[in-house]
């Protein structure tokens, strides 16, 4: 069959000639390759240029212009529009030009001149106009783009060095598969593309992907706070100036594990007023076999050496609330189990809290904390750990470095407070929910969970599901 192809041919016969805007192709030469060079040398093409990349760099797409018909945001989407279009003008003729001292169309350039403009910074520029930032405002300028699943997989291990996936024991391959939900079950569902039949990123967030967002925060946060009150304070990323025991009321705190009796001290300087010695079973897992710790004395005494305060184990069944039992002259505190004795420190100055008991190291460990009642107004030493915990995560998790008094940070520790009181007002178990680290690399073999006596490790928990849904930690 004829096909009217002739040895030498570059383009079909039976088709209209090559050509680009109304120039013909010539026919010596690869029509593709010139095809390149008039659209480069096309007035049209450093503008053309700038709405191509405007989407990558400023995380929306290049404003149309406003239709003439009433609306009544007609004026300010007019003034986007034009504001948008000065500036696609002036970075098209820098481009065109060559942004001093570079040579013309040179790419980096600008993209670098994209990123460094006002519409990429918006938000922290002070000093724009109200009329610029009305501008800004209808058109999202500067209010960063949204990552995409591989950049949000990097991300969350680059922050809390974790990873979101599984590993499951494939009996057929006779090898561990692991699956990274972010890279490969919901990276669809989060926006992304295949290059195959999905070749478009969705850039604003819709339903189904905020429901991703909210299973990455649910399911890795509790991993993310045990790991890292499992590690040595200078080893963490995230919560290395506290210990899982500084709640919002505390000011004194330590942890013992001696292997036999001992004198377990807490001491420092206090003022008068109301006061809760706390003593408690820290036990890494939920083992009803692990034996009890046991208390034979517990006593306080004022900077004098005086003491104040002095009861011995037998007697401890008043403050214990059914954690334990009385064994011959000491008490038997239960794994996970929370002592609290009411005092009331007539004056001032240093005062030391001596626990006479026997720990062994290998079930855990007693947690000694002392605890003011009217410790709410933020001010213990307690609270100050927190607060600095929390403006770290701030940092390094949403970016934005706040002073102790910021209001934000201030809010953040009202969530805290509010959830760590809660729990505690609910007398919620002093464990670690059951569920925490099945199946999350790299946790697939820890699926009992950690005694929190404090309730702060919860806390801790929900606050960091908090930092990780946040708007400002899935975008850039």
């Amino acid at each position: 069959e004829a096909t009217g192809y002739v040895e030498g041919d570059t383009w079909y016969r039976d088709m209209r000639a090559p050509g680009f805007s109304g120039k013909a192709a010539p026919a010596d030469q690869d029509s593709l390759q010139w095809l390149a060079r008039e659209i480069v040398d096309d007035p049209r093409f450093p503008a053309a240029a700038v709405k191509f990349w405007w989407p990558a760099v400023f995380a929306a797409e290049p404003l149309d212009a406003p239709s003439p018909a009433a609306d009544p945001e007609a004026a300010a989407r007019q003034a986007a529009y034009q504001a948008q279009q000065a500036l696609v003008a002036e970075l098209a003729a820098g481009f065109e030009a060559g942004f001093a001292p570079n040579r013309p169309l040179n790419l980096k350039d600008l993209l670098a001149e994209m990123v460094l403009s006002d519409w990429f910074r918006a938000d922290e520029i002070e000093a724009v106009p109200p009329e610029r930032r009305a501008a800004f405002d209808k058109a999202r300028a500067g209010t960063g783009r949204l990552l995409t699943p591989e950049q949000l997989a990097r991300k969350l291990q680059a922050v809390t060095g974790q990873r979101w996936a599984f590993s499951i024991y494939d009996v057929a391959a006779g090898e561990t598969v692991e699956t990274d939900f972010l890279n490969q079950d919901y990276r669809l569902y989060y926006g992304g593309i295949d290059s195959t039949t999905v070749t478009r990123r969705v850039r604003q967030m819709n339903g189904l992907m905020t429901k991703v967002v909210e299973n990455m925060a649910l399911e890795m946060s509790c991993p993310i706070v045990v790991d890292e009150f499992g590690k040595a304070a200078s080893q963490r990323r995230l919560l290395g100036g506290l210990s899982p025991d500084h709640t919002p009321v505390t000011e004194l705190v330590s942890r013992f594990a001696t292997g036999n009796r001992a004198t377990l001290s807490v001491g420092g300087s206090l003022e008068a007023g109301p006061i809760v010695l706390q003593i408690a079973s820290v036990v890494p897992d939920v083992d009803e076999d692990a034996p009890p710790m046991a208390i034979a004395t517990v006593t306080v005494t004022d900077g004098n050496g005086d003491t104040v305060f002095a009861v011995n184990g037998s007697e401890l069944g008043d403050f214990a609330g059914g954690c334990g039992g009385a064994v011959g002259t000491s008490w038997r505190l239960q794994p996970g189990c929370r002592l609290e004795l009411a005092l009331d420190l007539e004056s001032s100055g240093r005062f030391d809290f001596d626990v006479d008991a026997a720990t062994n190291p290998e079930q855990g460990v007693l947690a000694i904390s002392v605890n003011r009642t009217d410790g709410w107004s933020g001010e213990t030493r307690g609270a100050l750990r927190i607060k600095n915990a929390l403006r770290d995560l701030h940092l390094k998790f949403l970016g934005e470095s706040l002073a102790l008094d910021d209001p934000e940070l201030e809010r953040s520790f009202e969530l805290f407070r509010g959830l760590w009181s809660a729990r505690l007002a609910r007398a919620e178990e002093p464990w670690v929910r059951n569920e925490c680290n099945v199946g999350v690399v790299p946790y697939a073999d820890r699926r009992r969970p950690a005694s929190d006596p404090f309730q702060t490790v919860n806390t801790w928990i929900a606050m960091t599901t908090y930092f990780l849904s946040d708007h400002r930690f899935i975008t850039e």
